[in-house]
């Protein structure tokens, strides 16, 4: 009853800050199972985005990062809150890949020009052939430019050849501008 009483008066957001951080900071298993509802609701709050942005860049621990992004990206904010852009580029930079592919899917909502400033991490990612190649195809369109150049365009044509990722191949190519010498 209490989240449906926050839920409509979202300008009380600022009152459940401390036990949002408080229940951020514990371990995932130990958490209330309400505050993942709680933030949904709140999340459209700029203090509550604060709030998980600050979070998500204090914590190292993968399982907390996991419940955050995964907060992030039923967000779908239209705009990226400055306080998720430093822990995003570090998770995309260094993350581990069960949590590059939710960052993927976040940064992948946003226009383009909100995407141009992780523009060198997305093609450090894309190139990387220690990185699995869906997400480095993910990467790929995630990019902000239409262009592609001939390292990236023949591994999107390499991976037409695979069933795993045909698909995903597919559609980046349906999707983006070539250089004569590729058509």
């Amino acid at each position: 009853a209490g989240l449906f009483v926050l839920g409509r008066h979202r300008d009380w957001a600022a009152g459940a800050l401390p036990w949002l951080s408080q229940q951020l900071a514990l371990p995932p298993k130990e958490a209330s199972p309400l505050l993942g509802e709680a933030l949904g609701l709140l999340g459209a709050t700029p203090a509550i985005r604060d709030l998980i942005g600050q979070e998500l860049a204090r914590t190292s621990r993968p399982d907390t990062q996991t419940r955050l992004l995964e907060v992030m990206a039923g967000l779908s904010p239209k705009a990226l809150p400055d306080s998720w852009k430093t822990p995003l580029a570090r998770l995309l930079e260094n993350g581990a890949a069960a949590n590059v592919a939710p960052v993927l899917d976040i940064l992948g909502k946003l226009p383009a020009a909100d995407r141009a400033a992780f523009a060198p991490a997305l093609t450090q990612l894309a190139g990387a052939d220690r990185t699995s190649p869906g997400l480095r195809l993910q990467a790929l369109a995630t990019l902000p430019t239409a262009a592609l150049d001939e390292p990236s365009f023949s591994f999107i044509l390499a991976s037409l050849e695979q069933p795993a990722t045909r698909t995903a191949a597919a559609a980046l190519l349906s999707n983006r501008q070539y250089e004569a010498t590729q058509l």
